[in-house]
């Protein structure tokens, strides 16, 4: 059934009457249409699943598209509020950056203007250097004295200037009064004999007057480019008896004079002879000696200076019968070493002299003259003197001891790198040989001004004639002139390279 409306409209004329009729009229119909009547054919139902089909698919498609619009869109807004709360975020830790960097500058000027006036200087740390090397912690310093002997080898010959015949002023002279109170023991001065040597017209005149029997023969020579040269040698030679005949009263019948050559480079010389050779040129002094243990303190340094450090000093003392004395100091303008080390077995000089600690005093300045508070450190000290060792061993009657005896010589070193030693100082090491075998201890030191490696070359030199032993230690060290200058005069040359052997043998009393 099928309910349509329906519409009718009418229009007409008459000739009956005048005029136009018009009609209009709606209404509403209802309709009968009976369905199909036959079945569908298989193309027909064919055709319309493919058309639902197609219906589904479209809307799926559609559905498909929709949600991915919407994803894009909802990618494309979280895109956007990430990029924008990046922005932010970068925004804000930039500016927190700026906050920071600008604290952080006033901050650093104000500690660098704080800086500027502190100085600080610290004693990080003491400790003892073993004969291996080995560190040694809080170490306490062993000072024993002994008995000791100082043996001195002297140069024998008197260099002069060229065509001249006055001594050299080098060469120490004294006034006739004094030759009562003078003694080579008073003057063995430093250990490669240099200071020994300037008085030798002193020790040859105090030789005779000591030894009246005994004759000097001088060893006059002259290089053959000078004028005259044997009038010259023979005047050289002269000039020294009349020093010997003036001041120390030698007679001249107790001097003689023979013309010799003397090898380069000191044919300009006169060399000095006696029957007894090695008891004019070695010289030895009876004193107490010291020894400490460890020989090397190692001390640890630290400087902070805001402005810059201008100076560092450092002093190590001891308080000796109510005085202070300063055993050892150093300075420096460069940067401070983090661990300086001080050799205390160097020389008697820097040994401690009683049983008091030791103060180590470290200072600094810098740049503006602001000065650091003082840093001091203790180092404990035990020391052993002769009479101390006396009576703890009074019950027994019986001392036993050590005794300490030092050989100091030069050495020369040849073109061909050959240690050359004169023969006295030969003869005098084949007699230390037999202590080498012994129970002491036997140390042997290779000097040389300036190379390492010939202070080594001395010392190996040396060693070969003492033997080898476990008790002997080889060792070798620079020592630089103490009064250095640019110009060095040949006999001043021969005094850079010497050697010293240390003999600590057990003794009973």
């Amino acid at each position: 059934m099928l309910l349509a409306p329906e519409a009718l409209y009418s229009f007409s004329t008459s000739p009956l009457r005048e005029g136009v009729a018009q009609g209009l009229r709606g209404s509403l119909a209802l309709r009968f249409a009976p369905g199909r009547t036959t079945p569908l054919t298989q193309t027909e139902i064919q055709e319309r699943i493919e058309r639902e089909q197609r219906r589904q698919e479209a809307l799926l498609a559609a559905e498909r598209k929709r949600q991915e619009e919407a994803l894009e869109a909802e990618r494309v807004r979280a895109q956007l509020a990430l990029a924008v709360e990046k922005k932010r975020q970068d925004s804000l830790v930039q500016e927190q950056k700026r906050t920071q960097d600008s604290v952080y500058a006033l901050q650093q000027a104000e500690l660098n203007t704080l800086k500027k006036g502190i100085v600080t200087a610290k004693i990080t740390s003491v400790s003892g250097v073993g004969s291996g090397g080995d560190s040694i912690p809080n170490p306490k310093l062993l000072v024993e004295e002994f008995l000791s002997t100082t043996s001195r080898f002297m140069w024998n010959r008197l260099v002069f200037e060229e065509n001249s015949t006055s001594i050299s002023s080098r060469y120490r002279r004294i006034a006739p009064a004094n030759r009562g109170s003078f003694a080579p023991s008073n003057v063995m001065g430093e250990e490669n004999g240099e200071t020994l040597y300037y008085q030798i017209l002193n020790i040859a005149g105090w030789y005779l007057t000591e030894n009246p029997s005994e004759k000097l023969t001088l060893l006059a020579s002259a290089a053959a480019s000078e004028t005259e040269p044997d009038k010259l040698a023979n005047e050289r030679a002269q000039a020294i008896q009349d020093y010997l005949e003036l001041v120390w009263k030698i007679p001249r019948k107790r001097v003689s004079v023979e013309r010799e050559t003397a090898s380069a480079p000191f044919e300009r010389s006169v060399g000095l002879r006696v029957e007894k050779q090695d008891r004019l040129q070695w010289l030895s002094a009876e004193k107490t000696r010291r020894a400490v243990i460890p020989e090397t303190i190692a001390i640890g340094l630290e400087v902070f200076a805001g402005s810059g450090l201008k100076q560092w000093n450092m002093e190590i003392t001891q308080f000796e019968n109510r005085e202070v004395t300063s055993l050892h100091s150093a300075t420096g303008t460069a940067n401070v070493p983090a661990s300086y080390r001080w050799n205390v077995g160097a020389s008697q000089e820097s040994m401690p002299r009683s049983g008091s600690e030791l103060t180590i005093e470290f200072e600094a300045f810098d740049v503006e003259n602001h000065q650091s508070d003082k840093q001091l450190m203790l180092i404990p000290v035990e020391y052993r003197s002769i009479e101390s060792k006396q009576k703890s061993d009074s019950s027994t009657g019986i001392i036993n001891d050590k005794r300490l005896d030092r050989y100091s010589f030069i050495v020369a070193v040849n073109d061909n790198g050959e240690v050359v030693i004169d023969p006295l100082v030969q003869a005098k090491i084949a007699e230390l040989r037999p202590l080498v075998a012994e129970q002491g201890t036997v140390v042997l030191t290779g000097y040389d001004t300036r190379s390492d490696a010939i202070a080594q070359l001395v010392a190996n030199g040396v060693a070969r004639l003492l033997g080898t032993a476990q008790n002997l230690r080889v060792r070798s060290e620079t020592k630089p002139r103490r009064n250095a200058t640019s110009a060095v005069s040949a006999e001043e040359a021969i005094f850079g390279r010497f050697a010293v052997i240390e003999v600590l043998l057990p003794i009973v009393r």
